[in-house]
């Protein structure tokens, strides 16, 4: 259990939902997308597919297994794998590693913000994305205006920008979210471009965008 409340203290440092259950009857939430790390010890009760069967029935948006390396075999990890495990992670793995693991398997399995069928507002209502019209409104005194010719990247930059508000949303997971598969072939810089267009055609509101040096952009909340 010392490893289950280390890991609970980790994940809870980056703002996650974290909770220790005893059993797979007690996960269930309807509605909620989850990432299920579920113990397997040795020796297991019954086969891989049918441990597997068990937490597949409650539709984790992802399943980690997790062990101690010195009970479970090659042969078992592969064997679970096989059945549907999206991955392996031994006890004494880093939290580091952990922590960038579950961040990868969120960038993998979240929802892409701009292509929700709901607005996307600021915290005090200023800013809106509409994203089944690829539109974005700012208020100013004498009402909502459009943004004029922002580009689908711009839009997608900024609704990421507004799912994080308060915020940061590290570069990476710009690139990772936005370029997907050709994420490593784009330069850096090429979000540093984009987000600065992105400022300034939010005019008044464009300084909410703030650079966190080497880490990534914050979108303020409020009058930020």
């Amino acid at each position: 259990m010392m490893h289950l409340r280390r890991w609970e203290h980790v994940l809870r440092r980056e703002k996650w939902n974290v909770e220790i259950l005893s059993g797979a009857a007690t996960v269930s939430r309807p509605g909620e997308r989850l990432i299920l790390l579920a113990e397997i010890s040795a020796p297991q009760s019954g086969t891989p597919s049918s441990w597997i069967s068990r937490y597949k029935e409650i539709n984790p948006a992802s399943l980690i297994a997790f062990g101690d390396p010195a009970e479970i075999s090659n042969r078992s990890i592969a064997a679970l794998l096989a059945e549907g495990a999206d991955d392996f992670i031994s006890t004494d793995i880093d939290t580091a590693v952990l922590t960038a693991k579950i961040k990868a398997v969120l960038r993998r399995v979240g929802p892409q913000p701009y292509l929700s069928s709901a607005p996307l507002r600021s915290s005090d209502g200023l800013i809106t994305a509409y994203c089944a019209e690829r539109r974005v409104t700012i208020r100013n005194g004498k009402g909502d205006r459009d943004l004029e010719k922002i580009t689908p990247k711009e839009f997608e930059i900024l609704t990421l920008l507004l799912c994080h508000e308060g915020k940061i949303v590290p570069r990476e997971t710009i690139l990772d979210n936005i370029w997907a598969e050709k994420a490593e072939a784009v330069n850096p810089e090429t979000v540093d471009k984009h987000v600065e267009s992105i400022r300034r055609k939010l005019g008044k509101y464009g300084s909410r965008i703030r650079t966190i040096y080497g880490s990534g952009y914050l979108l303020a909340q409020g009058g930020g």
